[in-house]
């Protein structure tokens, strides 16, 4: 959660790029805490943003996740080199992370935010499918 004189600052900051006409956006969600999590996208609409970026990965057994991470399909988590297309949801949702955050998929994600931020989708991968799954999910979720 962001504290009062964070928060204030950035309220100030976006009052001046409103007039601007400038998009005020999340990178990664809003990062007082772990970037690319529920919280810090709830922190974004929280604090009033217009929208947040993301970024996106399919699991082993097809679902779109957001976690942080290079396009070449393998992110650094926790020391280690893991590859997202490797493993099964189930095995992504064992990782902690700080605090006990979990990786979110990106339903979660448009659970959250669907109706109250706009959301800028980075297709991390090179998969065929990803592009076809994130497509999907925009139709069910009427993004």
């Amino acid at each position: 959660m962001p504290t009062k004189s964070n928060q204030d600052h950035i309220e100030t900051q976006m009052r001046k790029q409103k007039r601007l006409s400038f998009i005020t956006e999340g990178h990664r969600g809003i990062f007082f805490g772990i970037n690319n999590t529920l919280e810090s996208f709830r922190s974004s609409i929280e604090l009033g943003l217009q929208s947040i970026e993301l970024d996106t990965f399919v699991s082993k057994d097809g679902h779109v996740v957001v976690i942080h991470g290079d396009d070449d399909d393998k992110i650094e988590f926790l020391g280690e080199n893991i590859a997202i297309a490797e493993l099964t949801l189930k095995e992504l949702k064992q990782y902690n992370l700080e605090n006990g955050l979990k990786i979110p998929m990106l339903s979660e994600v448009f659970e959250l935010c669907k109706n109250k931020i706009k959301i800028n989708i980075e297709l991390k991968s090179d998969q065929d499918h990803l592009v076809s799954k994130v497509l999907e999910l925009v139709s069910q979720f009427e993004m």
